[in-house]
């Protein structure tokens, strides 16, 4: 009898231990990438927006070398804080999970405006009305490409929102059931410790920090472009710093614990 109890000790410190791991998992995954407010300081520390804006309008520079009009005819079509604006409502809506689009209408506006102005300017009749729209369509699909980045990426915030949704319940559970987990151990055997499932989840940490950290090198990584690389860099490093102070922090409380307990028993 006393050996079943013990081996049911163990087996419950062994589902605390998987648990507690797995509510540090999720927990830095709500500070980091499942967390709006913290993608968008992201963007505003990356400069995401001014970066983005040179990009637009250099990819329509390039465009406008081989369309034959002058480079007047895309400016001021946007300016960075109307970019700004936009990017932040379609992360907005990401993490909403609503549909992930950009309003060109202005955009075509405008465009439209600088065309007519142009050719009157320099007194240019236009023959051919399939290719200005064309022309114009071209525009618009990179400022909206460049803004969504991915089409893929849009179709895919209605998941993301019921994974963060699915996350947040897995989350809640977890907690809760760490700490039930935690008063029956304390009740049934009539001792509580902490050590093996923090010691164990900080092995786990640190596998996954050497796996992912330290045979990774992130710097060699492109993702779209250098601006967005640039974000998930910091994203990834600050997802690593994180890891390392709960690698720390749990190191640090066990050897205070151990000290505690050193005291303690001096003392008797």
């Amino acid at each position: 009898m006393k050996n079943k109890k013990i081996l049911l000790y163990y087996i419950l410190e062994f589902i605390l231990t998987i648990s507690i791991f797995i509510s540090l998992l999720l927990i830095i995954l709500k500070l980091t990438i499942l967390n709006k407010n913290y993608l968008l300081n992201q963007l505003e520390k990356n400069n995401y927006s001014h970066e983005l804006f040179l990009d637009i309008n250099e990819d329509f520079n390039n465009y406008m070398m081989q369309s034959g009009f002058d480079n007047s005819v895309v400016d001021n079509l946007f300016t960075e804080d109307s970019l700004k604006k936009v990017v932040n409502k379609n992360v907005d809506n990401f993490y909403k999970g609503k549909k992930i689009n950009v309003d060109i209408k202005e955009i075509e506006q405008k465009l439209e405006t600088n065309i007519n102005n142009y050719l009157e300017s320099n007194n240019i009749t236009a023959t051919d009305e399939n290719e200005l729209k064309l022309f114009i369509r071209e525009i618009v699909n990179i400022y909206q490409d460049r803004i969504i980045i991915h089409k893929r990426l849009g179709n895919f915030s209605t998941k993301f929102y019921k994974l963060n949704k699915l996350i947040n319940i897995i989350l809640t559970i977890t907690v809760i059931f760490n700490f039930a987990l935690l008063i029956i151990i304390k009740k049934v055997f009539k001792k509580l410790t902490l050590t093996i499932p923090i010691l164990t989840s900080i092995f786990l940490l640190i596998l996954i920090y050497y796996l992912l950290f330290l045979k990774i090198n992130i710097n060699y990584i492109v993702f779209w472009n250098d601006y967005i690389s640039s974000v998930i860099k910091n994203i990834f490093l600050n997802i690593e710093s994180i890891i390392k102070y709960i690698i720390i922090g749990g190191i640090a409380l066990e050897i205070l614990k151990l000290l505690i307990f050193y005291l303690r028993k001096s003392r008797i």
